[in-house]
């Protein structure tokens, strides 16, 4: 019963999904137009400045999680690169914090280095709402005792996605080692 109750989850995500990349490539202007040349010049014009606010938001977001001795920007622009290799970034519109948590993780799912984000559960999810975005990301395995009663950690970090509430664009993907 667990395994269809899993895949029904699976297939409805799937088609909020699919919905939601149909929503997002009409609103940042990725979808076909339907008019005139001026209209597909402002749709691109407007697409150019969605992807210059997108980048924004990342870097100050960037900025605010970290202290850079040099600049930060290198960092970010591997997230917004990392982001770019979904072929389906927008996963439609973000309706709350649970489902936050499950978007980032079909998404790291999907990304060659990520696969075990699962490992991070609990997620945290964080809304901001200056730039109706969430930042969501994994938290570090506590402590474990082995056989013997020692104390160890796997060392490593954490992933982190951050994705726009209202169409579920996910803007830029990385992990801290």
């Amino acid at each position: 019963m667990k395994r269809v109750t899993n895949a029904v989850k699976i297939l409805t995500l799937v088609f909020i999904f699919m919905i939601g990349c149909t929503a997002c490539a009409q609103e940042s202007g990725h979808a076909e137009p339907h008019s005139s040349t001026n209209s597909s010049q402002s749709k691109t014009s407007s697409s150019v400045e969605s992807t210059e606010s997108n980048k924004q938001i990342v870097y100050d977001l960037f900025n605010k999680l970290y202290i850079y001795e040099d600049d930060g920007d290198t960092a970010a622009d591997f997230a917004i690169g990392e982001a770019d290799k979904l072929s389906d970034k927008c996963l439609g519109k973000i309706t709350s914090e649970e489902d936050a948590k499950e978007k980032a993780e079909v998404t790291w799912m999907k990304i060659d280095g990520y696969g075990d984000a699962k490992g991070e559960k609990p997620y945290d999810a964080t809304y901001y709402k200056e730039y109706d975005v969430w930042l969501i990301h994994g938290a570090l395995n506590t402590p474990s005792t082995d056989s013997s009663g020692r104390k160890y950690a796997i060392p490593g970090g954490v992933d982190y996605i951050i994705m726009r509430a209202s169409n579920g664009e996910v803007l830029a993907v990385w992990g801290d080692s």
